[in-house]
């Protein structure tokens, strides 16, 4: 099973060349493991956790997914949403984002690059290959974040975002055309089509997905499950464009 677990791992940093991942279905959401088995992997990152695989391969360089979490939410459902997304095609690391802290893409991006480089010790991680991802406010801010630092990151994954307006980082357009965005909302509204086009005329390979949601009382894991699914065929298509790329 998962776990999410302490950076002393026994993994390795083996690099070599990305192989397909069998792991092509939607698994379903597991048990989690109880709370005495989560881990921190560092003093000066409390809140930060590790998500691997079932079975981890050390000799396999996994994308990476930095997911901006609040403290308000709690790791297991971190942990779900990570392996509802896919139990072995990525590893995952939990950042804690306090959104009313008014936190600049600049702080994350500070907090981001000593996540992963913690990782990279530890683990094999495709450093082309960085997504961040988050809900709402924290959705918008990996926008920002991967927009304004385009040579750090593979892409960003987007659920509810908030509407940017006019702070939306373009000036490094001539770098974003490697970058991939993934924008999910369960309103129709006309600013995320429009944002979508304005960054796919950015050079950006961007998947927009809305789906209106039912009141709360009709709701069941299903939408859930199609968003994780897409996700993860958003990561898997990624893997397999840039081979063409080459």
């Amino acid at each position: 099973m998962n776990r999410i677990i302490h950076f002393n791992h026994s993994a390795t940093n083996n690099q070599s060349k990305p192989v397909e991942s069998a792991d092509h279905k939607y698994l379903g959401f597991m048990h989690h493991e109880s709370r005495d088995d989560e881990m921190t992997y560092s003093i000066s990152f409390q809140d930060a956790r590790v998500y691997m695989p079932v079975k981890y391969e050390p000799n396999y360089a996994y994308p990476l997914i930095v997911y901006l979490q609040g403290r308000e939410a709690s790791t297991s459902q971190y942990q779900f949403l990570m392996e509802a997304i896919s139990t072995q095609n990525h590893l995952a690391i939990e950042l804690d984002v306090d959104e009313r802290g008014n936190i600049s893409s600049g702080d994350v991006m500070q907090k981001i690059h000593k996540a992963v480089s913690q990782m990279t010790r530890h683990y094999n991680v495709h450093t082309e290959r960085i997504l961040v991802m988050g809900d709402g406010l924290r959705g918008t801010l990996a926008i920002k974040t991967v927009l304004s630092h385009p040579e750090s990151f593979w892409g960003f994954i987007a659920l509810n975002p908030d509407d940017p307006k006019q702070d939306c980082p373009l000036k490094q357009f001539r770098h974003l055309h490697h970058l991939r965005g993934f924008l999910h909302s369960e309103t129709e509204n006309h600013w995320i089509q429009n944002y979508s086009r304005l960054l796919h005329d950015s050079g950006l390979k961007i998947h927009l997905d809305q789906s209106v949601s039912k009141p709360v009382s009709q709701r069941d894991s299903q939408a859930d499950n199609r968003i994780c699914r897409l996700i993860d065929r958003f990561i898997v298509q990624g893997i397999w464009d840039s081979y063409s790329e080459i």
